[in-house]
């Protein structure tokens, strides 16, 4: 193995380590020790040495794999005058472990990684597949009195402790996240106005495109107030009336989303304001955020359970067949994302006078990263890459665009919640009030910029939209259930960032298109 071959397989260890998403760190320290060890094997036995590297991904732990042939030699064991020494202490306090073995002249050192967690969406696939294979078991086994015990005694308490669980960290999670970003919104600087007028422009008109296609699609007609819900307001006057609390307490305690939030923009407002003099304040409202984020991750925990024990009920009562809305559903939210990534692309091309077809053959790398990732970050290092020799992008400008748009772009994630809420209430045949769809927009827009980026937050977001659209909010644990076949639209939202980046750029004069690939 010679020094370039060395330089190759560091390169491939550490694509291995980061799509096992281990931390930036882990995976320099992994990769220098790696490169320490197959150093080592070098200076032991020559470029000639049958050295390998072998990266094995592994279900539960995965590993990297070195074999050098000859006579036995542990690259590990260093000696204060070892000139590896300096790299002997690399691992420590990570969970990547070394280990050394020597069978028939083969020398071998194993990295053994982290064990592999299984992931929010795996838990809740496992959730849906055991709840369906029980659940036609004790259906076709039980006598209905014995179903109805179930239902009553087991699966009924799991469904409303988490629901009550649910509903207690809910509002207060939103209620802080709101403030917070209504505090930090002074630090976005003068790119902060361009991202105002373009992309929360670009957040507005999916949210419009979004919803008018939802409600065609789903034969929703929104009425009178009067005729909806007791608890609508029935004209403009008592719309706006809605949003102003008449005791703060009363306000937390009945869960008044609309007065809620009002509330969280004027504090938020309010302490940016007296930024200087409310230092104190300030830092605890961050540091209980964090608190109120740690609560919803816990609940998150308990969500598969609460999705097991829904599905049995729905097939318990046979009423399963009625997940076969989310059908349409999902078919009709692909399409009207794919429409989206088509006219902002090429309303992007006519205002920059960028040929169409050629920027969506540049930026075609970026949809099928985003696709086969499902994340938006992880596709940060392709759209940078795209950005700067496919699009002319100047390096600088792109490293600090590309990071930032990415946050505040949230157009699929938009469609996701106006969709799924809006299932809810077509499934459910609920009658909607004008306002209280005016006030669904207006919730979903503030939402799309201050959800909280914690495991659970799109679940605590949708509890606020279904409160405000009367959906009951056992529809959660559904559509918890469905948003994950709906992540593969990360695709679109990858070039719609791109597009924007790209004309936020352009504006900046920042753009050189002579010198692109």
């Amino acid at each position: 193995m010679t020094y370039e071959d060395i330089d190759k397989s560091i390169e491939d260890v550490r694509a291995f380590l980061r799509k096992r998403k281990l931390s930036e760190g882990n995976v320099i320290r992994t990769c220098l020790s790696v490169e320490q060890t197959l150093t080592a094997f070098h200076d032991k036995f020559g470029d000639d040495g049958a050295v390998t590297v072998e990266m094995k991904k592994g279900f539960l732990r995965p590993s990297i794999v070195i074999n050098a042939i000859g006579d036995w030699f542990n690259p590990l064991e260093t000696s204060p005058d070892d000139e590896y020494a300096e790299f002997s202490g690399l691992l420590q306090n990570t969970d990547v472990t070394p280990t050394f073995s020597n069978h028939n002249r083969c020398n071998t050192v194993v990295y053994k990684l982290p064990h592999r967690k299984v992931g929010d969406i795996e838990r809740i696939v496992i959730a849906i597949l055991l709840s369906a294979v029980i659940g036609v078991l004790l259906k076709s086994t039980l006598t209905a009195p014995q179903l109805a015990s179930l239902e009553g005694n087991v699966l009924n308490p799991i469904c409303e402790i988490f629901l009550g669980l649910l509903s207690a960290v809910a509002i207060p999670l939103i209620f802080f996240s709101v403030v917070k970003a209504c505090m930090n919104s002074d630090e976005m600087g003068q790119i902060g106005k361009l991202l105002a007028v373009n992309v929360l422009g670009v957040n507005v008109f999916a949210l419009l495109l979004f919803t008018v296609t939802a409600l065609v699609a789903f034969h929703i007609m929104p009425i009178d107030a009067s005729l909806a819900s007791k608890n609508a307001p029935s004209s403009m006057g008592k719309f706006f009336e809605m949003f102003f609390p008449t005791n703060a307490v009363e306000t937390f305690a009945d869960g008044k989303t609309a007065q809620v939030l009002f509330m969280a923009v004027v504090t938020g407002f309010g302490l940016l304001s007296m930024k200087d003099r409310m230092k104190t304040v300030i830092e605890l409202v961050e540091q209980i955020n964090e608190l109120m984020m740690l609560f919803m991750s816990w609940v998150a925990k308990l969500l598969p359970l609460f999705i097991f024990a829904q599905l049995m009920q729905l097939i318990v009562a046979g009423k399963f067949s009625m997940l076969l809305k989310f059908r349409e559903m999902i078919i009709v939210y692909y399409i009207t994302g794919f429409a989206l990534y088509l006219l902002l692309t090429y309303v992007v091309c006519f205002r920059t006078k960028h040929p169409w077809l050629s920027f969506l053959r540049k930026t075609g790398r970026v949809f099928l990263v985003g696709v086969s990732t499902m994340s938006s970050i992880i596709t940060i290092p392709t759209m940078l890459s795209c950005g700067i020799k496919r699009l002319g992008i100047e390096q600088k400008c792109c490293e600090v665009l590309t990071p930032t748009v990415v946050t505040v772009n949230k157009v699929m994630d938009i469609g996701s919640m106006v969709f799924v809420s809006l299932c809810g209430v077509y499934m459910y045949d609920i009658s909607v009030s004008w306002t209280a769809m005016v006030t669904f927009v207006v919730l979903v827009f503030l939402m799309s910029i201050a959800a909280p980026s914690v495991p659970g937050g799109v679940i605590a977001t949708l509890t606020i939209l279904f409160d405000v659209l009367n959906v009951p909010l056992s529809y959660v644990g559904l559509a918890a259930m469905i948003i994950p076949f709906m992540e593969f639209d990360t695709g679109v939202e990858t070039v719609v960032t791109q597009s924007e980046i790209y004309l936020l750029a352009k504006k900046m004069n920042k753009v050189d298109t002579e010198h692109t690939e």
